[in-house]
């Protein structure tokens, strides 16, 4: 019968034991807290154990924290780099903008004006050949009432169209029927532009 007792007392506190395992295990229950609170030599047993493990990890993570630091502090400053090189490239996006608009306007201007000389070419073409064909008093009269420029112009068209065609120009005849003062202002324009 002594047996007996002792058999179902220990399989009593042994699933007791297992009981408060499994409550503790679901969280329902702390049982090293309720030991380590009121019984003293568990407490200096735990207390022991914990503390070595405790250090090591303490040590362990203010080195992982440190190294978190350091790679936060180098990423910190490359963002704040490439932030600052995006700023410098979108300045000069705009800069490279406002040159190519630039670039641009002078080219429409370039254009713009290629164009009227071309016009006033085809013009000053139209005239000398025109001035030309008519009898030189006609012509000579007919460039008296233009203006220097003009009469420049077309005495030195009239040279290049009468080279190239291996004829002789007449713009020399012109010049001389025109009055002396003016001759000799037109003549020296001619030089000045050829």
């Amino acid at each position: 019968m002594g047996k007996r007792i002792l058999l179902l007392l220990l399989g009593n506190l042994a699933l007791i034991t297992i009981g408060i395992l499994i409550l503790d295990t679901l969280g329902i229950i702390d049982y090293k807290g309720f030991l380590y609170d009121n019984i003293p030599p568990v407490k200096a047993y735990f207390e022991q154990k914990m503390e070595d493990p405790t250090l090591l990890e303490k040590e362990s993570l203010l080195r992982y924290k440190e190294e978190l630091d350091y790679m936060k502090n180098d990423l910190t400053r490359r963002l704040n780099e490439i932030q600052k090189k995006e700023e410098e490239l979108r300045a000069k996006g705009l800069e490279l903008q406002q040159k190519l608009a630039e670039v641009e306007e002078v080219k429409a201007n370039l254009e713009k004006q290629q164009k009227i000389f071309q016009d006033y070419n085809a013009k000053i073409t139209k005239l000398a050949n025109y001035i030309r064909s008519l009898p030189p008093d006609d012509a000579a009269k007919i460039l008296e009432n233009m203006k220097d420029d003009m009469i420049v112009d077309i005495l030195i068209k009239i040279d290049q169209i009468s080279e190239r065609e291996g004829t002789l120009s007449i713009s020399s005849f012109l010049l001389s029927k025109l009055p002396p003062d003016r001759a000799a202002r037109i003549g020296q324009k001619i030089l000045e532009k050829q």
